[in-house]
């Protein structure tokens, strides 16, 4: 067949399965540098990616994430060393393309350390707020503890969460191995290092605990996953001739992860706003209880004779309901008091009024 082509369609096609060749030896995770072609007049390179087409995405991408890397180390955030583990295009791709935007704002005030849990409004608010965790009532609430506190119910829907993310690895081609050491240090809460999973595993897994661990698990819960965790995942999804790209599944990792943090959060507010059983309706159940036990101590007292079937109503018992009903009762029984006391007013004025005309009379005759 070759023999039939002109000399240059022969180079062309010699060419062409020499370049094939390459890329099909070539390692995913290993790309040589990008290089300017021969008499290319000017090239542009954004940290070390050669730019081919619109550029602008790329710069402001490169320029904020600089500006991160500083401002996080002078914060305390993360400190270079941990910065540069971070896969941080994808964790970029995930909370810019894959994420609601209301997802993107709590995702960055808990990385900020700046939602609203009790230690952050005593401390920047209100001196007199309780800052203790609503749920163990024993440490301060951070955003920090929010992930790690040990109140029972708290730590079940934790693992629950956590159970959705070893479903969700076992049904997108995930590395087996990987996915054992994933699933292995979300449930750990922190308990055990990463490096401590890997241990008799191969050495890229090996690479994968030291570059974890620098980062942490408080900041992997939070999307932060390393560098590494791409190199295992792209190995194995070229090896089994998956059609699932490493962006897609990276995305998806990073979004289950934020997803069992933020099932904390939803935990923590169905703890403190819960209409029945949450932290400030109990408060506010135990003045309603001081007020209503008032009430009740006075009995018909002070109400007119239409309205002391108010005394006698059986209330429900206020630890097993929302403590409406008995909001509602508490305000008839206020009312009735206060139209008592108009009455007795009215009353008064009339037998004054009387008083004073008869006298009135009296003195005229």
């Amino acid at each position: 067949f070759l023999n039939e082509l002109v000399r240059e369609a022969q180079l062309n096609c010699y060419r062409d399965a020499g370049a094939k060749r390459v890329i099909f030896i070539q390692d995913p995770t290993d790309l040589p540098k990008q290089q300017s072609f021969p008499l290319e007049a000017i090239s542009v390179f954004v940290e070390g990616e050669k730019m081919t087409s619109d550029t602008g995405s790329h710069i402001r991408y490169a320029a904020q994430k600089a500006i991160a890397r500083t401002f996080f180390h002078e914060n305390g955030i993360l400190f270079t060393n941990q910065f540069d583990q971070v896969d941080w295009p994808h964790v970029h791709y995930t909370l810019t393309e894959v994420v609601p935007k209301l997802f993107q704002l709590w995702a960055c005030k808990q990385v900020m350390d700046v939602a609203a849990t009790n230690w952050h409004v005593h401390s920047t608010r209100n001196k007199e707020h309780d800052p203790k965790c609503p749920c163990c009532l024993v440490e301060n609430e951070t955003a920090h503890h929010v992930l790690e506190c040990e109140a029972s119910g708290r730590v079940d829907a934790f693992q629950r969460t956590a159970d959705c993310l070893d479903e969700w690895m076992e049904d997108t081609d995930t590395e087996p191995g990987l996915a054992k050491c994933i699933s292995k240090f979300v449930h750990a809460r922190g308990s055990e290092t990463m490096t401590t999973l890997c241990f008799s595993l191969p050495a890229r897994y090996k690479a994968l605990g030291r570059s974890q661990d620098i980062i942490g698990w408080h900041r992997f819960m939070e999307g932060m996953v390393s560098l590494e965790i791409g190199k295992i995942q792209a190995t194995h999804l070229s090896l089994i001739g998956s059609r699932r790209t490493l962006r897609s599944w990276m995305s998806g990792l990073i979004e289950k992860l934020l997803e069992i943090s933020h099932g904390q959060w939803i935990y923590r507010s169905f703890t403190v706003h819960d209409a029945i059983s949450g932290t400030l309706a109990t408060a506010d159940k135990e003045d309603l209880l001081d007020e209503i036990t008032k009430q009740q101590e006075l009995g018909s007292e002070g109400l007119l004779e239409e309205d002391k079937y108010l005394a006698e109503v059986n209330l429900d018992c206020l630890e097993t309901c929302s403590g409406e009903r008995q909001h509602y009762w508490l305000l008839a029984i206020q009312a009735a008091r206060n139209a008592y006391r108009i009455h007795q007013r009215r009353m008064a004025r009339r037998r004054a009024n009387t008083t004073a005309v008869n006298t009135t009379e009296e003195t005229g005759e």
